[in-house]
């Protein structure tokens, strides 16, 4: 039998007693392994930012989601965060960290996380403010702001534009209302048919908006304000040269890339929102009075069914037709 020397005296050891000093190390060595990858709830930790008692939220995204869909997909994840009392962490490198001072980002490992789908593909599942106790992956376009309005000025804080690109698209927005800097400016953004081209065949549900509703918000603007420039940007500026003709009070830009249209628009104080996704975060940023057109959605289409009108448009922006 095996011995050992025990204050001078030499001791056997039981052959049960060996083989727990052999297995000892491997216990200490599988602790310290299951501590790294694994909370007490299950959840593998793969990287070295996850590894403590704390429990963590992400959303999924790819890598070809344009900034609108990042911006509802990142407020949302601060908003279930909090609601959840856990850590956001956002996928890194997005271009919405380009753009806005935003701090929630990391490149850690999350395929393992557990995972939930959100049930209602544009309304408010109200399931996900009451996670399991363990890390959660998220996948859903996430697009109500109800998921946010508990932490609305957290999220206006996080997205504010970088200086250099903020003040680059001041001197564009300047040049455009230069006659008119006592002028009420109303953005209106025109999308035309590349609206929510990342959505996939869900497109197939939406209604262009058609220029009697543009003429009626318009109309609204100028009885509800003084002196209103609008400043009207177009996805197809043809066809809102040849159509929405007016007064000396109407100026057309020349911008056409989704960012410079986004910060030109939140400059603005007030706003009429068509079918983008890029006039509503205009909007919401420019946080005025704001017009949006009430027949969105193509009725009896499939994505009619799978909208929720008073989660996705905020209560206070004003619905209307044609």
């Amino acid at each position: 039998m095996a011995s050992i020397t025990i204050g001078g005296r030499k001791r056997t050891l039981r052959k049960s007693s060996v083989i727990l000093l052999i297995l000892i190390p491997f216990v200490l060595v599988a602790k310290v392994y299951l501590n790294y990858f694994y909370n007490d709830s299950g959840i593998c930790y793969n990287d070295a930012p996850f590894n403590s008692n704390k429990l963590y939220l992400t959303v999924t995204v790819t890598v070809e989601s344009p900034l609108e869909i990042l911006m509802f997909k990142y407020a949302s994840l601060l908003g279930l965060s909090f609601e959840n009392k856990r850590q956001p962490s956002f996928p890194a490198n997005t271009m919405l960290e380009n753009m806005f001072y935003i701090r929630s980002t990391s490149s850690g490992r999350t395929d393992c996380w557990d995972k939930r789908i959100e049930s209602i593909p544009m309304g408010y599942d109200a399931s996900l403010t009451s996670l399991p106790q363990r890390n959660v992956s998220i996948k859903g376009y996430l697009q109500s702001w109800k998921y946010f309005q508990s932490i609305e000025q957290t999220i206006r804080k996080e997205f504010r534009f970088k200086n250099h690109i903020l003040q680059e698209t001041k001197t564009k927005f300047n040049k455009y209302i230069d006659k008119a800097k006592e002028s009420v400016v109303v953005g209106v953004h025109v999308a035309g048919n590349n609206v929510l081209l990342y959505m996939g065949d869900v497109i197939q549900g939406l209604n262009k908006a058609p220029l009697t509703y543009i003429q009626n918000a318009m109309k609204h603007m100028r009885s509800k304000y003084r002196n209103v420039k609008f400043l009207v940007l177009c996805d197809d500026r043809n066809w809102c040269q040849a159509y929405i003709k007016g007064s000396d009070d109407v100026v057309f830009t020349d911008e056409a890339d989704s960012r410079t249209a986004l910060i030109l628009l939140s400059l603005c104080h007030h706003s009429i929102v068509t079918t983008g996704l890029i006039g509503y975060w205009g909007a919401w940023l420019a946080n005025g009075h704001t017009v949006y057109y009430n027949d969105y959605i193509r009725r009896q289409s499939a994505m009619a069914k799978q909208i929720r009108y008073n989660d996705f448009f905020p209560p206070h922006w004003v619905p209307m037709g044609i």
